[in-house]
């Protein structure tokens, strides 16, 4: 079971590194091409106007992975780590063509992750609190 929540993560990881580094031509291709994929994207986009829900689903999925895949690792080095990533996911499209970084799309990272670590920390420590209060 561990092997395969580190073999998710890897994956999800390797999957937004190559999308962040596709030129924006590729993106709309892959779009139109694989039809379920771009409904999909669609719809995600539209789910909250004015925010990029994509990059906070993706980050967020990398959030719980990762926490699942680490349970005991500090949350503050975890969320560290994640930080990182998002800076480095953005700071790669300065050499994707057509592709811009933003500090707004950092941000949803950054938010996305937080609550996919959250969505899986906050259950973990309520469970672990709960065995210690019952063990009294």
């Amino acid at each position: 079971m561990k092997h395969t929540r580190w073999g998710l993560l890897l994956l999800l990881a390797t999957v937004i590194v190559l999308v962040v580094a596709l030129p924006n031509t590729s993106l709309a291709w892959l779009r139109s091409e694989i039809r379920w994929l771009g409904r999909a994207v669609n719809w995600v986009e539209h789910l909250r106007p004015g925010w990029d829900t994509v990059h906070i689903l993706l980050f967020g999925a990398l959030g719980v992975l990762a926490r699942l895949a680490m349970p005991h690792a500090p949350l503050g080095r975890l969320l560290a780590g994640l930080v990182l990533f998002a800076a480095g996911s953005e700071l790669l499209q300065f050499w994707a063509p057509g592709r811009t970084a933003r500090l707004t799309d950092f941000a949803q990272d950054v938010l996305g992750a937080a609550l996919g670590v959250a969505l899986v920390a906050v259950p973990q420590a309520l469970a672990v609190s709960w065995l210690q209060v019952r063990k009294r």
